[in-house]
Order: structure tokens, then C-alpha cells, then sequence
């Protein structure tokens, strides 16, 4: 297997797990003992080796190593690639205690001030520890890059770029001020870009809206005689791109891509050019989105045709760019970022400009983080993510957030969430479907509705037939635009683990490495709803909607339940209807006046919960029995010199029965049930009937 970055995921019984992270390692690796709690247990942590790792709560890791006077190291500490739960804070210190320097940002570079012997610490920001907070440690003399400029590659094409960075060989002194608050060394390097970026690559993702960002990411490293840097990420663009980290303003022609850096205090970046009344840009600035702790900001000014008093060019406010205050994922896959995005119409004829700034950091020896700004001529577009749908809440007082791969039992639906971000205006409606499915799964085509930012792709399972599998699937969007018709995949989101409690522990999420699928042979559905007839059902908006259904009821789940519909938002005013107590077959009615649906089609699901009992794996009980039958009856009909083997059989295979039977017992669980989908076609309302005569 190549190194760098896998998932892993255990396969059993109910399915694929969420995925967790991985590194196969290039080189040599080592496990940190248990024992280096303290500075005199201080584990020694050899050039060049990884040492695996977890923090223990109220504790911290200690390690130690030489270095001679003058001679500069980095420290590399991996978390965020391990899906790990650790906040890091690393210092090194001398061996009489004192702190010599602290990053928390998972890197550190250190000048050793004299020769001896240094203690390194790694530790949680709140002392927080256990199996969920492992971190990958490495002192290295390799290069190391904060970051490059420009940020956006030409495709296809030989790109000269600058990078920033430590242990840079051949670099000189930068005047950025890196992230650590330290001028950073420079020196350019050439990079071939593919034609074509490629997928969105899970490693390049700081957060949930980077999937958002045009262009993609692509990956790639320094290699030099020293060795071979840290990732750096690219977005790539058939456009010109231009680059500026002095003070002032660049002169560009749209469309295209800028990077620069963030301006210090008294300082200016920005770009200035010529548009025609009328003329439509959409400027967007990113910095957020490509992991960096910035608040973006940037206003367009319009340079004005009087002078000022004594001769200076004056400027008037046209357009102001401020957060996005969008999260269309919901709680599960937050896609709020602090990146600004707008829609620029040239109100006359001139030359405006464009100017960012930090809103974080603002003061003369703040750090200088870059920032994308893409000027684009107007092209819509969109782009979507799959999320799991979450397990029902139990009470208000629900706050759980569960890592989900969708998983499906024999007769069941499940639906999932699809996420559209609308680029450049773009309003119509996405078709969406699914391909690659296991045998026995069906997809309902379905859509998101124009204007709308959240569809859904319904899974049903058969009721037999369908067997046990985890395997790779996808989903497609199709939309019509200006320029012809696009097709974009959804990816699949995971939240990277269990959260008790969202208003105190926070949501990590990321996308799969591969969407995986899981469905089994021998799980079976508590309920299945499905419409008795397989057509459109035509309704006006006002009308009322009388659905015939069937409810196939196994295991002891006979209690009456509540169903109503689903797949657009308005449905969510409609009352449920309800279901009595092990009925197999009912007619439920609901009043669609209420819900003031528009006119169209689109497809519908019955959805609610029902109560009962369920047995995990009685399959287990049964072979569990039928082993411990078999060894009781070969242990009565034994010789004397075979009785102490059969007797340790018996032994075994009765502790296996009664893990088994604790296993199989019945629980008491709220089940979530989702009816096989059916289309609708709501037609406009039907006029009120006329008075009854006197």
C-alpha cells in the first residue's frame, strides 16, 4: 500500500462504520509508552521517526531530544488527518523547566540557544485525554511550508510559485510575518499542473463550505536534497491569476484569480480595474475556507472623477463583502464560513477597487495569512454533498449527533440528505439520482426544487433478495444552465465521531474518502409502509390528500404509530395521521390547505416512529444453542479419556449461549420509519364551493 492517507472502517453485522482516518507511514514509526506523563519520564524521541500517541486526561506527554547550538528542528504533530479530538498545544522547554517556546497550531520550529538537552510537551488546551485524542509526533530537519502564492494554478500549464516557509533550503529572509508571528524565508519552485484538478481531496478540506470553493484542490509537495515538505493545497483555474504581497493595490483585468497576503496595519492589498456600466463580476474572498483562523473582509470603491482638496484621488463605497451567513447542512455538516462572496454590478463607467483586510488581525506585527479573491465573470453553477440523515430525537433534550453511513435492512427506506451550494445566481432546479447501487436497492429519481438548497435521495431495500454488502455508490446532480447541462457528484459527508451533546462538544465533519453503502441479509425492518398504488397522485393545493397504505409488522412492533408526509419543507404544517394498534393496512388523510404548497411534482415520503422491542441477532442465540445441544450430547456419549476436552467445550459453548441470549434480549427502542416515496403533482387550488341556499 502507498503511504499517505487512508480511511479505515470496521464491516459487521449493521454495516460500514464511519470512516476514521489513517497514515501509512514512509518511514520509521514508533509508539509512545504510557509512562511519559512527567519531565523526568520524558520518552526520547529519535530525528526522523513518528511516535504514535494519545493524551491522557489531566495530563500531558513528555519527550526529550539533544540539539547543538544554532541548529533549527520542527516539530510536526498530525491530529486533524487521525479524525482525532485533540485541541494541541506543543512547547519546548530546558531541563530546568523553563518554557522556551509554545505553538498551538501543530507545528513548532525551534533554534536550539545552546547545546544540551530539551524537553518537548504535548498536551490538550483543556488537559482532555483518551482513545479519541491521538496525535502523530515528529521532530524533523525537513522543509517545512506555511503556505504558497499564488494559491491558484493555471491548469495544464507550468506554474512558477513562491513558497514561505522554514528549512527552506536556498531561501531568503521574507518580509511576511508567518503565522507564528516570525518572519518567514521564501524561495520559488515550479509546479506542472494536470489539465484537470481531479476530485475534491479530503485531506485539503479545513472545513465543511471548503467543498464549496471553485476550482477544487490539488495537492503537492517540496522535494529537495533535505527532504520532501509538508502538503500544500492548490485550486487550479483556466483564468489569469496575479500575485502581490507588497503594500498597495494591483492593477488587474477581469476575470481572474489574486493571492496575496493579508495587509499589516496602515497597510493596503487589494486590486483596482475598469468595468463598463453594467458590466457583472462576482467577487469572492477566501481565506476561512483554505484552514486559515482569518475574518475576511472587503469593500468596492469606486474611484470618483473629482479631486480632493489637495490633488488625492477620492474614493465612494459601492459594494461591501461580509460573512456568509449560510449553513445549509444543518447541525451535522456546518457550512458557515467567515469568507465573503457578492455580486458586483458596475453602477457607471470607471475604475474601482477592491480592498481586503483581516478583521482578526489587525495590528502592525499581527500574522500575515494569504487570501484567495476571485474576480469571475457571472457563470452559474452549483455544487453538492451528501449527508446522512440523523437518527430521530428522542426528547428535546436529544442533543446527540451520531457518525452515520447509510446503512439499510431488508424492507427498509432510509432517505439522504442532499446539500446544494448555488453558485453565481444559479436558481433551477438539480435532478438527482443514484448509480452504482447493491443489488436489491432501488433509488427514486427525485430533485431539489429551484431556488432550494436541500433535496433528498430515497434507498429502499427489497424485502428479499438484497444481500449483505458494503459498497462504493454515488450520487448525481443534473441542472440545465446558461452554459448547457451539468452534472456534479455528492460527495459523502461524515461526522468523524459520537457527539453526546452539540451545544457542548463541537461538531467535526469531513467528507468520505469513498461513499460506501451497506446493506444486510439478515436484518430485517421493524415496518414497512408502502402505497398501495404505484402512480402520481394529482391534488390541488387545497385539496386533500387520501393515500391507501399497507404496513407489513415483524418482530413485536404492534403499537399504533403516526405517519405524515414528507420532501419539501412546507409538508412540515401538515398533521400526522395515525395508525391503530397492528393494523396492516390504512387509508391516511391530510389536509394540504395548510401546508400552501406550489404547483409541480416532485416525490413524497410518509415518515414517523413507532415503539417496540427489538432482539439484536437472535441468529446468534439459536447457533448458540444448537453448539451447546452438540457438545452436551458428545460429552454423554465420551469415553472417560475425552470427558475433560468435551468438558471444556460445554463449558465454552455454554458461556457463548449465555452472551448470546444477553445479546438477543428484547429492548425497548423507538424505531424511525420512513414509507416507501410516491409522487405527487400538486395543481392549482380548486375555487371554494358556493353557498348553500337559504
Amino acid at each position: 500500500m502507498p503511504s499517505g492517507l487512508v480511511d479505515v472502517r470496521w464491516v459487521g453485522r449493521f454495516g460500514a462504520s464511519n470512516p476514521r482516518g489513517f497514515v501509512v507511514g514512509a518511514g520509521r514509526e514508533m509508539i509512545a509508552p504510557s509512562t511519559n506523563t512527567t519531565p523526568a519520564a520524558a520518552a526520547e524521541l529519535p530525528r526522523e521517526t513518528v511516535m504514535n500517541g494519545r493524551t491522557s486526561a489531566n495530563q500531558a506527554n513528555w519527550f526529550r531530544f539533544d540539539a547543538a547550538v544554532g541548529e533549527r528542528v520542527q516539530v510536526e504533530l498530525q491530529t486533524r488527518e487521525l479524525d482525532s479530538r485533540l485541541d494541541p498545544i506543543v512547547s519546548v522547554g530546558d531541563t530546568n523547566g523553563r518554557t522556551l517556546q509554545t505553538s498551538r497550531r501543530g507545528t513548532l520550529e525551534f533554534t536550539a540557544g545552546q547545546s544540551g538537552s530539551y524537553r518537548l510537551q504535548v498536551r490538550d488546551s483543556t488537559y482532555r485525554g483518551g482513545e479519541d485524542f491521538v496525535f502523530r509526533l515528529m521532530l524533523t530537519v525537513a522543509p517545512h511550508v506555511d503556505f504558497a502564492l499564488p494559491n491558484v494554478l493555471r491548469a495544464g500549464e507550468t506554474n512558477r510559485v513562491t513558497l514561505y516557509g522554514r528549512n527552506l533550503p536556498g531561501a531568503k529572509p521574507s518580509p511576511v510575518t508567518g503565522p507564528d508571528g516570525r518572519t518567514v524565508d521564501e524561495i520559488e519552485a515550479e509546479i506542472l499542473t494536470p489539465p484537470d484538478a481531479g476530485a475534491f481531496l479530503v485531506e485539503g478540506m479545513a472545513k465543511p463550505a471548503s467543498v464549496f470553493l471553485a476550482g477544487g484542490n490539488l495537492s503537492w509537495r517540496w522535494t529537495n536534497a533535505v527532504g520532501v515538505s509538508n502538503p500544500i493545497w492548490f485550486a487550479t483555474t483556466t483564468n489569469t491569476i496575479w500575485t502581490s504581497t507588497t503594500n498597495g493595490v494591483m492593477p488587474v483585468a477581469p476575470p481572474g484569480e489574486f493571492s496575496g497576503v493579508f495587509p499589516r496595519r496602515g497597510e493596503r492589498s487589494g486590486v483596482t480595474f475598469e468595468a463598463k456600466k453594467g458590466e457583472v463580476l462576482w467577487l469572492e474572498l477566501s481565506a476561512d475556507r483554505l484552514g486559515w483562523p482569518c475574518d475576511p473582509s472587503a469593500i468596492v470603491q469606486r474611484e470618483r472623477k473629482t479631486k480632493g482638496d489637495a490633488g488625492e484621488t477620492l474614493y465612494a463605497d459601492v459594494l461591501e463583502l461580509s460573512d456568509s451567513e449560510a449553513n445549509l447542512g444543518g447541525t451535522e455538516f456546518n457550512t458557515y464560513t467567515r469568507d465573503a462572496a457578492a455580486r458586483f454590478e458596475a453602477p457607471e463607467d470607471g475604475r474601482y477597487r477592491v480592498l481586503v483586510r483581516d478583521l482578526f488581525h489587525t495590528g502592525p506585527k499581527s500574522p500575515q495569512y494569504p487570501y484567495r479573491l476571485s474576480l469571475r465573470r457571472e457563470a452559474p453553477d452549483f455544487a453538492l454533498v451528501a449527508v446522512p440523515v440523523q437518527p430521530v430525537k428522542q426528547n428535546d433534550n436529544d442533543r446527540n449527533i451520531y457518525p452515520i453511513t447509510p446503512f439499510l435492512r431488508q424492507g427498509e427506506t432510509t432517505p439522504v440528505k442532499v446539500v446544494a451550494f448555488r453558485r453565481d445566481g444559479f436558481g433551477g432546479e438539480i435532478e438527482l439520482s443514484a448509480t452504482n447501487l447493491p443489488v436489491g436497492i432501488t433509488a427514486a429519481a427525485t430533485r431539489i426544487p429551484p431556488g432550494q438548497n436541500t433535496g433528498f435521495v430515497l434507498l429502499t431495500s427489497a424485502e428479499a433478495g438484497a444481500a449483505t454488502s458494503a459498497v462504493p455508490w454515488k450520487i448525481v446532480g443534473r441542472a440545465t444552465t446558461p452554459a448547457g447541462e451539468m452534472t456534479r457528484m455528492a460527495p459523502l459527508a461524515t461526522v468523524t465521531g459520537l457527539v453526546p451533546d452539540f451545544n457542548e462538544q463541537a461538531v467535526v465533519a469531513r467528507l468520505a474518502r469513498e461513499p460506501l453503502l451497506s446493506v444486510s441479509a439478515v436484518e430485517f425492518a421493524p415496518v414497512t409502509v408502502t402505497p398501495l398504488e404505484d402512480k402520481t397522485w394529482e391534488i390541488a393545493t387545497n385539496g386533500k390528500l387520501v393515500l391507501p397504505v399497507s404496513i407489513v409488522r415483524r418482530s413485536d412492533f404492534n403499537a399504533a404509530f403516526s405517519l405524515k408526509p414528507a420532501g419539501r419543507v412546507e409538508l412540515d404544517k401538515l398533521k400526522p395521521a395515525s395508525i391503530p394498534e397492528k393494523a396492516t393496512n390504512a387509508t391516511l388523510e391530510f389536509e394540504l390547505a395548510e401546508a400552501k404548497l406550489p404547483e409541480g411534482r416532485g416525490l413524497w415520503w410518509l415518515q414517523g416512529t413507532i415503539a417496540g422491542k427489538y432482539r439484536n441477532n437472535p441468529e446468534a442465540l439459536a447457533e448458540a444453542e444448537t453448539e451447546l445441544k452438540a457438545a452436551e450430547q458428545a460429552l454423554a456419549a465420551a469415553t472417560d479419556a475425552d470427558k475433560p476436552a468435551l468438558e471444556t467445550r460445554k463449558k465454552e459453548a455454554e458461556e457463548r449461549k449465555k452472551s448470546a441470549e444477553e445479546r438477543a434480549k428484547p429492548r425497548d427502542v423507538t424505531w424511525m420509519i420512513y414509507s416507501q416515496p410516491f409522487f405527487v403533482k400538486t395543481v392549482p387550488a380548486s375555487p371554494p364551493l358556493p353557498p348553500s341556499p337559504q
